[in-house]
């Protein structure tokens, strides 16, 4: 961590359902990945980003947690949604529990009805998202260079139909042109193992 940020007690310090006070920590947490250790070659071009002194990849996430005064047994990791926040709204019933700031559960109230902080639990949230521009938690990568350039290459999303719903049910669907297809290829193919067919630009655009 930093260690740059305060840490706050939760409501005032008050035992929470008898498990003890609760404290508020919003931190950065810095690491560094090592590129020669084995369980790191699935990381994307981690061989091709620039390294430290000690031959490492830095990086660096936001964090915030809700936990015990004195610590606690039992951990919740919450994984944000592109930044925003969502355990508190699924088990404490917080209405705001999506759109809470990583500052902001101040009070048990804020963060609904206690669930969590009344059973002991500490609840951990930290981004990963380095394309946030401003709220939510984030993340800071290193940035790949080719040629002193930062890496620029296709990106390829492939959608499969019959495996998931192409719609979600409970919610309204909009079918919006392409602004710009260049220089964009939409290709289709029956198996995973066909080559693929290029859809011509005017039969999607």
């Amino acid at each position: 961590m930093d260690g740059k940020r305060p840490q706050r007690a939760l409501r005032g310090g008050v035992s929470l359902g008898g498990t003890g006070p609760y404290q508020r920590i919003v931190d950065v947490a810095i690491g560094e990945l090592d590129p020669e250790v084995p369980h790191n070659t699935g990381i994307a071009l981690l061989g091709d980003a620039p390294r430290n002194a000690r031959g490492r990849v830095e990086c660096e996430v936001d964090f915030f947690m809700l936990v015990l005064i004195g610590g606690a047994d039992m951990l919740l990791s919450d994984v944000p949604d592109r930044g925003s926040k969502v355990a508190l709204g699924i088990f404490n019933d917080a209405s705001a529990g999506r759109s809470l700031d990583a500052a902001e559960p101040r009070t048990l109230e804020v963060a609904g009805d206690g669930f969590l902080m009344r059973r002991g639990y500490a609840l951990v949230r930290s981004g990963w998202d380095p394309t946030l521009t401003s709220g939510g938690l984030g993340a800071r990568f290193a940035t790949v260079l080719r040629d002193g350039k930062p890496l620029e290459a296709r990106v390829r999303d492939e959608f499969s139909y019959g495996i998931f719903p192409a719609r979600i049910p409970d919610r309204a669907s909009l079918s919006d042109p392409a602004l710009r297809s260049a220089p964009a290829v939409l290709t289709e193919r029956q198996r995973e193992g066909d080559p693929p067919r290029v859809i011509r630009e005017e039969d999607w655009v």
